[in-house]
């Protein structure tokens, strides 16, 4: 196929688009060969020193937010083929600190959780949590990890803080520190550089959010500066980085670049099934924003999902930008989206580091080169 590259550039000159911008895709051609294509505008500011800014590329290190947990969900999985847990084990019996708060009423008050808070569960946003971070009323607001439970196990769909408690579980069950168990079996393999934010030294591009026009430039929010890794948005690498990890994806469970198996075909298979099928549970569509800062008014999202996996959201019907009905895709508060199509090998991913999530200055670059990628390999069958 002509590679797309000559239109991406084009679409990451136009006008509105965020100071600094970055887009990657990996694709096969068709004797199955991978490539990869890169674009980038601009300058990002840096937190410190104060005034300085780093040209933005696919290696600079970015703190991704909910990128994260694509990685530490093949962390599970990994554990899962090692035989250390299981996807409907009770993390209750492993982490009985989880539901000591039980389940929050109507009144405020709250009574012990009934259900099982199984690993699968945490994963498919469906034990009953709810994002501690942008949860707006709790009688134990100022501790991270003990805020009650919203809902029992598989009532409701929310996006939920259940891959905080899967670091704890990683660190419990797999007799090394996270951060350890995360190198030797997934980062190292790959070839790629990855850290959490309670390790960083160096200054990271300030993030930043919308206000009408102009762009509030905030610093790297508290929302990852946690005294332990965060498993739901702690992670801090580069978008190249990033593509290795979502190449496994995408490529049976082997890193696109180093050929390191990191997961069995059969645990890729198995994050990519329809967690709502059979539970009853409707997927909200689009997502509700709890934290306009974070996540854009769902009124104004202009993309659908219908189902969600424990790799992320999945579309049962193609979208319009060329999309294939099947593909996964999730992203980062600040700007950051991903997609993976399982059936032909191709990834996409963007970042900018400016929220919210959706916002249309930072969803509509990604959604139109992703469409150009689509596009060109359509054209090459």
């Amino acid at each position: 196929m002509s590679s797309p590259h000559p239109e991406l550039e084009r679409k990451l000159q136009a006008d509105q688009l965020p100071p600094g911008i970055a887009f990657g895709a990996l694709y096969r051609d068709q004797g199955g060969a991978a490539h990869q294509v890169w674009v980038s505008a601009g300058n990002l500011p840096l937190g410190q020193p104060a005034g300085e800014h780093v040209t933005m590329s696919p290696d600079v290190s970015l703190a991704v937010f909910s990128c994260t947990k694509l990685l530490v969900a093949y962390a599970a999985m990994k554990l899962v083929e090692q035989g250390k847990i299981a996807l409907d084990d009770n993390v209750a019996d492993i982490l009985p600190e989880m539901v000591a708060n039980g389940v929050i009423q109507e009144d405020g008050s709250t009574r012990p959780l009934k259900g099982e808070v199984t690993v699968r569960k945490l994963m498919a946003h469906t034990a009953g949590l709810r994002c501690r971070r942008v949860q707006e009323e709790s009688p134990t607001s100022g501790d991270h990890f003990f805020f009650p439970f919203i809902a029992e196990p598989e009532e409701l769909w929310d996006y939920a803080c259940g891959y905080d408690w899967i670091e704890r579980l990683i660190a419990r069950k797999s007799g090394s520190s996270f951060e350890d168990y995360i190198s030797k079996h997934i980062t190292e393999p790959l070839g790629i550089k990855w850290h959490f934010t309670e390790q960083q030294n160096d200054p990271l591009p300030q993030t930043g959010f919308f206000a009408g026009d102009s762009i509030q430039w905030i610093g790297v929010p508290e929302v990852v500066k946690a005294s332990e890794p965060c498993g739901g948005a702690g992670g801090v690498g580069s978008i190249r980085a990033f593509m290795e990890v979502a190449g496994v994806l995408a490529n049976g469970g082997v890193g696109v670049t180093s050929g390191a198996r990191i997961l069995s075909e059969a645990s890729i298979k198995r994050m990519l099934q329809d967690e709502l099928a059979g539970t009853g549970i409707v997927y909200p569509n689009p997502l509700p924003s709890a934290a306009p800062i974070a996540l854009l008014d769902p009124k104004e999202f202009p993309v659908r999902h219908d189902r969600c996996t424990i790799a992320g959201e999945m579309n049962l019907e193609p979208l319009p930008n060329g999309r294939a009905a099947g593909a996964i895709t999730w992203g980062g508060a600040n700007g950051i989206y991903w997609s993976v199509d399982p059936a032909s090998g191709t990834v996409c991913v963007s970042a900018t580091q400016v929220m919210p999530f959706g916002h249309p200055r930072t969803l509509d670059p990604f959604l139109e080169c992703e469409k150009e990628v689509l596009k060109a390999l359509r054209q090459a069958q």
